[in-house]
């Protein structure tokens, strides 16, 4: 399946993945700690290296950086080639919806 189109068509069933909530709050975390300086924006390298950190505290596995830059482009409203903490959010909370487990290294979590 398109990977845009999943993005606008997930059924919500979770599958044993967290939840928005879950979601939300690690997004808000991540987004902060990538944010240096504070300008409420992310551009592609910092969202690419945000979003491997998000989707570990997750347990899941990253996104591919083609599909990381197709997500970009499609959420970037107003096209400033940034995402913002709203834009962040909804980027990790969508890309859950097809997103696999992370493989188990038997590292403690």
């Amino acid at each position: 399946m398109d990977v845009l189109k999943k993005l606008g068509h997930h059924d919500g069933s979770s599958g044993g993945k967290p939840s928005g909530d879950q979601a939300d709050q690690v997004a808000k975390t991540v987004f902060a700690q990538f944010d240096k300086d504070k300008s409420g924006q992310l551009d592609k390298r910092e969202v690419t290296a945000a979003l491997q950190m998000a989707m570990q505290k997750l347990g899941m596995e990253a996104p591919s950086e083609s599909i990381v830059s197709k997500v970009i482009g499609f959420l970037d409203k107003d096209h400033s080639g940034t995402i913002d903490l709203k834009e962040f959010s909804s980027l990790v909370g969508k890309l859950l919806a097809f997103a696999k487990p992370a493989p188990d290294t038997g590292a403690p979590h």
